[in-house]
């Protein structure tokens, strides 16, 4: 995906700090950047293997996330051990 097609995916997000978080992913191997030699000069991020794997974790985070925020929508105090599972199929 190239920066241009970031910034308008991500609207809120200022050019300089998006090049930042960019270079962090990069540096922690969660995104692979490929500059092409051309005029004007072209970059292109991506989510590497590693990126790609934890896509898994993120997704059971966000339905953890969702359960507590249901819960605290029900008030309820506390969740059953299975209530997970539920959100898994």
């Amino acid at each position: 995906m190239r920066t241009s097609e970031l910034e308008r995916a991500i609207p809120q997000i200022s050019q300089k700090m998006l090049v930042q978080q960019l270079r962090e992913l990069e540096a922690a191997n969660i995104v692979t950047r490929k500059v092409y030699q051309q005029v004007p000069p072209r970059v292109e991020y991506g989510l590497s293997d590693y990126g790609r794997s934890l896509s898994v974790v993120l997704h059971e985070l966000c339905v953890w996330v969702r359960i507590i925020l249901i819960a605290a929508e029900l008030r309820v105090k506390r969740l059953p051990c299975y209530i997970g599972t539920i959100y898994r199929q």
